[in-house]
């Protein structure tokens, strides 16, 4: 428990880090997948509250892939735009769907990847 609040607080602290350069107008050269895979995934859900919901987040050279259960359609177009304004993503590539169970067969589709899963 208390690792996953570490783990927590580094994420919103490196969020926190790349959207202040980001508002400063500094590029960063490259900013590894897996900080672009945490801070989308923390960001959403904490854009979409005590909603339930889970989302799988996997970045691999600054293309983004999302898949999960989203509370409802404006929720998917959020979580869209959360991830294509963040610095050092490409392309967004957006597999959340409305309903049940989304989440299960989007950790059964990804199995063997290494993403950033939060519910």
């Amino acid at each position: 428990m208390r690792c996953r609040m570490v783990i927590k607080l580094f994420s919103r602290l490196v969020c926190s880090f790349v959207m202040l350069m980001s508002s400063a107008g500094l590029a960063l050269a490259a900013t590894p997948d897996g900080v672009l895979s945490d801070s989308i995934a923390e960001r959403v859900i904490s854009a979409w509250g005590d909603q339930p919901a889970g989302i799988i987040v996997h970045v691999k050279e600054g293309v983004v892939e999302m898949w999960g259960e989203a509370p409802s359609e404006s929720a998917v177009a959020e979580a869209d735009d959360i991830a294509k304004n963040t610095v050092g993503v490409r392309q967004v590539i957006n597999h959340l769907q409305v309903g049940s169970n989304s989440t299960d067969r989007a950790t059964q589709q990804q199995a063997g990847l290494q993403s950033s899963t939060v519910r």
